[in-house]
């Protein structure tokens, strides 16, 4: 067991030590009828909710997912819709879906710290799980109803994407009984 838990903190907390994406810098700016979508890529390992006073991320390095600072405006009440919000990495025709929630991508920091705690073993995942609250409540809220949110939106990363080339993220938004996709390129 603690051989597992140490190849599972190595390859999800310690620096990933990724090149940067090629990709223009800054936000993003795109629209559908009267949804408008503004996205932000962000660095897991140098976001203020993901620093945790060691070398290591609180939560996640960068190898584990993308993740987009997302704000959705609709002039009538709107909901983002996470299970068709995708984004595709270097070429087109592989596209990855949204994780519902923080949780979702949190899972397997929780399944490792239940491991740990049972196993009797030292570390501090569980203090990392315990410490989630600023991820977690800074995500994008899928239940929401409202003509303007933001918050944070992942998607977890294939292991192919270690050089990154372009991005494009579509944002899927239900306004006025209409879903509609607003995408965003990033090269």
């Amino acid at each position: 067991m603690a051989e597992r838990l140490e190849r599972f903190t190595g390859w999800w907390l310690e620096p990933a030590e990724l090149a940067p994406p090629i990709v223009a810098a800054g936000r993003l700016e795109g629209a559908n009828g009267d949804v408008r979508v503004t996205a932000e890529l962000v660095r897991p390992e140098t976001a203020t909710w993901n620093s945790w006073g060691t070398a290591s991320p609180r939560l996640f390095n960068d190898r584990v997912a993308f993740v987009f600072q997302v704000t959705v405006d609709s002039d009538k009440p709107s909901r983002w819709f996470p299970g068709h919000t995708t984004l595709e990495v270097n070429r087109p025709g592989s596209p990855i879906t949204a994780t519902r929630d923080a949780d979702t991508l949190l899972g397997p920091l929780l399944a490792a710290a239940i491991e740990q705690e049972r196993s009797g073993l030292p570390g501090d995942l569980v203090d990392r799980t315990r410490a989630t609250a600023p991820f977690r409540d800074g995500y994008l809220d899928a239940r929401a109803v409202t003509p303007h949110r933001t918050g944070l939106v992942a998607f977890r990363r294939p292991d192919e994407a270690e050089h990154v080339l372009g991005l494009r993220l579509t944002v899927a938004v239900e306004a006025d009984g209409q879903t509609r996709a607003v995408p965003l390129t990033f090269d």
